[in-house]
């Protein structure tokens, strides 16, 4: 829920219209039904004159929900000062004016006073199966984001290395967290071939399978057809897969064992899958939807 606050009273209206009613008091109102807040302090907002911190941090002692804070922040040092409260921020005309950059802000949240000055970083791939350990400086973490490919810094060698400079094996970078504590970070990426040394996908054992790796198998017959694939020939007709998808339903509701139930399964979850690469339907779609419609 956004709240937005000119002179202490909640406005409207594209802040044009002033209500009766207090931040504190829509916060308490509408706490059980969200689960974040977006305050905006619209006296501040993009004239960078500071945050007003006791505002915020009365806001956010009557609230559990998460609150994330707009409106006059300048220096990276306001945005460590809402991190230590538990906030978030929203950058404006900070960013636009070139006075605060994100990278920089990041790395300055980031606690380096263990581990001689680096922070473990785990490495994972886009389905979340977990690639590799390794550390990360100040510096390595700020190439990571400029050039978007994983960067780190070998304790032995003690020089920055990029993954995959000499194997080609690189990880494009999609998604940098820190924990709780902000002193170990968590890298999303898109693997290139291999991930360990030793030419296994992941340092912890050979790639997984999984829906989304079945779908991308999809998309790439579906893409580029193959003259032997059942996928490529059945996907130039949405009538034949239709067809498929009634048949496979069919069949499922006479399956005569659990054994049977799980080949019908999965007969039919793929030709729902075909059905979906078809539309551009992607399972992050249908994710969402289901997680929409939980109690």
């Amino acid at each position: 829920v956004a709240i937005d606050s000119k002179d202490d009273m909640v406005v409207n209206k594209g802040w044009t219209a002033k209500t009766n009613r207090s931040p504190s008091d829509l916060v308490k109102e509408l706490e059980p039904y969200c689960c974040e807040f977006l305050f905006t302090d619209v006296n501040r907002e993009g004239l960078m004159k500071g945050m007003d911190f006791g505002k915020i941090k009365k806001l956010k002692e009557l609230t559990q929900n998460k609150l994330t804070a707009a409106g006059g922040i300048s220096f990276i040092n306001e945005i460590k000062l809402l991190e230590e409260l538990g906030v978030n921020s929203q950058l404006g005309m900070a960013l636009y004016i070139g006075r605060i950059k994100l990278d920089e802000a990041f790395v300055s949240l980031l606690d380096f006073s263990k581990n001689n000055g680096f922070i473990p970083t785990i490495v994972q791939d886009e389905q979340n199966q977990v690639l590799m350990l390794a550390f990360s400086s100040r510096e390595s973490i700020l190439k990571t984001f400029r050039e978007r490919k994983a960067t780190y810094y070998s304790r032995s060698r003690k020089m920055l290395w990029t993954k995959g400079e000499t194997s080609g094996n690189y990880q494009e970078i999609i998604k940098v967290r820190y924990d709780c504590d902000r002193d170990t970070l968590l890298f999303t990426v898109k693997q290139n071939n291999a991930a360990c040394h030793y030419g296994k996908y992941s340092c912890f054992g050979e790639k997984k399978f999984s829906f989304q790796k079945l779908y991308d198998v999809l998309v790439d017959r579906i893409k580029s057809p193959r003259d032997k694939s059942y996928t490529s020939k059945i996907a130039t007709n949405e009538n034949k897969i239709k067809q498929k998808i009634k048949e496979e339903c069919l069949e499922l509701l006479k399956y005569k064992d659990k054994n049977n139930l799980v080949w019908e399964v999965s007969d039919l979850f793929y030709f729902i899958f075909c059905l979906m690469v078809k539309n551009k339907i992607e399972i992050k779609d249908i994710e969402n939807e289901l997680w929409r419609r939980r109690r």
